[in-house]
């Protein structure tokens, strides 16, 4: 539940998924998020293979460091940064 805390206090947040609530039951944890019309990042590089281009390595790395300094300024470390969870939104799916 501290996760969902430490994030949902990013709101708005552009790079950041929305936390809308966060809750326990059933001895589990269960975070309700914004749905992300996207692709993971894990399944958009097994569709394109190796990545050439610095241009388009740089559009999918920046917004992610940008998030991560987000998120330390706020004293929170993030420990599961992966292409598991990292979301490619609009053009680039």
């Amino acid at each position: 539940m501290v996760e969902a805390q430490s994030i949902a206090q990013f709101g708005k947040a552009k790079d950041i998924v929305n936390v809308y609530d966060y809750f326990e039951e059933n001895n589990t944890a269960y975070i309700i998020m914004e749905y992300i019309d996207g692709v993971l990042l894990k399944d958009y590089l097994e569709k394109q293979g190796r990545i050439h281009d610095m241009d388009t390595v740089l559009s999918i790395i920046t917004p992610v460091i940008e998030a991560v300094k987000k998120i330390h300024a706020k004293g929170i470390i993030h420990r599961d940064i992966s292409p598991d969870n990292i979301f490619i939104a609009g053009d680039e799916s």
